[in-house]
């Protein structure tokens, strides 16, 4: 009874000890993964179809070193479940970063494009050409942008306004008593009353 006792008592005392390193294990390989999960995103000589793949090589290479260190069946098992879901956060999260950063370049691009066209319209002291190019540029782009219905009407207000102001703005300073004729004679019709 005494030697079944004590040998009850080893093999729990292993136990605890192999289910404290199994956690302590989770903890840095989650740490581990995460880091090197950001430097693949950061890393612009990785394609972009290719990270997650490079990430699922880290994970490969760290279970191998570490399954084997697991003596218990059920700790192990549980170990790999561990391991499973900590790839599967890190995968989401690449692909959740490759989205940000790709709709962060179309939001670049567009607003690039939307400047070079604000400053054609102050040349040519015309907006309304331009603005619709401006339109359908956000309109293309916004699904790719993720912008919503809301973003893009925000968007087209904020160009519209500001282009049509602007190129009013410079015809008054050109031509005061024309501009006036023009403004009473609808010929702004973007132009908020009040401005």
């Amino acid at each position: 009874i005494a030697a079944e006792r004590a040998r009850r008592e080893a093999e729990q005392a292993a136990r605890v000890e192999e289910a404290t390193r199994a956690r302590r294990d989770q903890i840095q390989l989650g740490e581990e993964v995460a880091r090197t999960a950001q430097s693949i995103l950061d890393d612009d000589s990785i394609p972009g179809d290719q990270k997650e793949a490079r990430l699922d090589e880290f994970v490969t290479q760290r279970r191998a070193a570490l399954e084997p260190t697991y003596k218990i069946p059920d700790l192990l098992g549980a170990q790999q479940a561990n391991i499973d879901e900590i790839s599967v956060r890190a995968r989401a999260g690449i692909r959740e970063g490759l989205t940000r950063q790709n709709r962060a370049k179309v939001s670049a691009n567009v607003a690039q494009s939307i400047e070079s066209l604000g400053r054609q319209a102050l040349s040519a002291g015309d907006a309304d050409p331009y603005i619709d190019q401006a339109f359908k540029i956000i309109d293309e782009s916004a699904p790719a942008a993720g912008w919503d219905a809301l973003d893009v009407e925000k968007q087209k207000q904020a160009v519209s306004e500001s282009w049509t102001e602007t190129v009013v703005a410079q015809r008054v300073n050109d031509d005061p008593a024309g501009a006036l004729e023009a403004l009473n004679g609808d010929a702004y019709p973007r132009l908020d009353p009040k401005v």
